[in-house]
C-alpha cells in the first residue's frame, strides 16, 4: 500500500475480504460485493464491515482480529438506485471515513477493489481520493 500510495484499501469482494481478515463468509454472501467488506488502514489490524450476526461469530471464532474492529457493515445490491440505496452508501461512505480518521489516515488515497455508480458520487461528494 505504501509503495502505491494508498493510505488504505476497501476490500469488496469476498475473496480479498478472506485474505486480509483470515475469515470464511457463508455462500449467499459471496459474489455480492457490498454485503461484506473489509478496511485496511496503513498499519494498523483490518476492520471487518460484517451482516448481522456474522460479526458476532467473528468475535467468537476469530481472535486475530481485534473486537473492537468488527463492525455491521452497510448493505446495498451492487447496482441498486433510489433513495434508500444512496442512504445506505451514505452511511457505509461516512463509516469509512471515520475508520481512516481513527487510523491516522484520512485525507490519503482509498483503494478499492469494486466500486457502483452510488459510491462514485457519494464518495465524490465527500471527497475522498480513491483508485
Amino acid at each position: 500500500m505504501k509503495a502505491a500510495g494508498l493510505g488504505a484499501m476497501l476490500l469488496m469482494y469476498d475473496e480479498n475480504c478472506r485474505y486480509v481478515t483470515g475469515t470464511l463468509t457463508p455462500g449467499w454472501n459471496r459474489l455480492k460485493p457490498g454485503l461484506r467488506y473489509a478496511l485496511l488502514c496503513g498499519d494498523d489490524a483490518p476492520v471487518l464491515f460484517e451482516q448481522g450476526d456474522l460479526g458476532f461469530q467473528i468475535e467468537r471464532h476469530s481472535p486475530w482480529i481485534p473486537k473492537d474492529h468488527v463492525r455491521w457493515s452497510y448493505a446495498w445490491i451492487k447496482g441498486a438506485a433510489g433513495p434508500a440505496s444512496l442512504s445506505q452508501v451514505k452511511k457505509f461512505t461516512n463509516a469509512i471515513k471515520q475508520e481512516m480518521k481513527k487510523a491516522g489516515v484520512e485525507g490519503r488515497k482509498l483503494g478499492v477493489d469494486f466500486v457502483d455508480i452510488n459510491m462514485i458520487q457519494v464518495f465524490k461528494d465527500e471527497k475522498i481520493d480513491w483508485t
